[in-house]
């Protein structure tokens, strides 16, 4: 399952002028799962969620009137950047390579002065505090920048990242139809060929 539809702003809130900056760590082309966008879908402001059982289990619902949009992507080379705003629907290509992952790094930046949420200042899901990171770090300089900036904390809203009640029967059928998926792939490969 790769990252289905989204928009950065639900998982950041705070202000839509966020912009996203996407970096594949390695040549990342179109057979190895870039990220696609969709052109314009800025325009059609916050879009209601689905459950979606890809990274995050939330995907955007897309207004008819993008239904029918070519995703945007390109074959992707080390030190290229894609920047685009929190708006912007965007999502993962399913990596078809045998062997090779893709890696990459995402980082976010808004207008000094612009909100944002507690969670924003804090290290990605709360793997590591603030503290385990600098340890060892021969500087302090840049230990805690953004304590200098000029900005406002908003708070949280659980209803821009809530499913609809209706996502666990959503979550059901589409397990149920992976799970179907993964069934025949597997039946299909660990079948013996005749021609042997």
């Amino acid at each position: 399952m790769t990252t289905p539809p989204h928009q950065d702003y639900r998982n950041n809130q705070g202000t839509p002028r966020l912009t996203a900056a996407w970096i594949p760590l390695a040549d990342c082309p179109r057979h190895c799962g870039p990220l696609a966008i969709l052109p314009g879908s800025h325009r059609s402001g916050v879009l209601p969620l689905s459950f979606h059982l890809g990274p995050g289990n939330r995907q955007a619902v897309l207004p008819e009137s993008l239904m029918h949009t070519a995703w945007v992507t390109e074959d992707f080379r080390a030190g290229d950047v894609l920047l685009f705003p929190a708006l912007t629907v965007h999502r993962a290509l399913p990596n078809q390579h045998p062997t090779r992952m893709r890696l990459s790094v995402d980082f976010r930046y808004q207008p000094a002065g612009e909100p944002l949420t507690e969670q924003c200042l804090r290290p990605h899901f709360a793997r590591q505090s603030w503290e385990d990171i600098y340890r060892g770090w021969q500087s302090t300089r840049l230990q805690y920048y953004w304590q200098d900036r000029d900005y406002s904390l908003v708070p949280w809203d659980e209803s821009l990242h809530a499913l609809p009640p209706d996502h666990w029967d959503q979550a059901l059928r589409e397990d149920m139809m992976y799970e179907r998926t993964r069934q025949r792939r597997f039946r299909s490969r660990s079948r013996p060929d005749p021609t042997d």
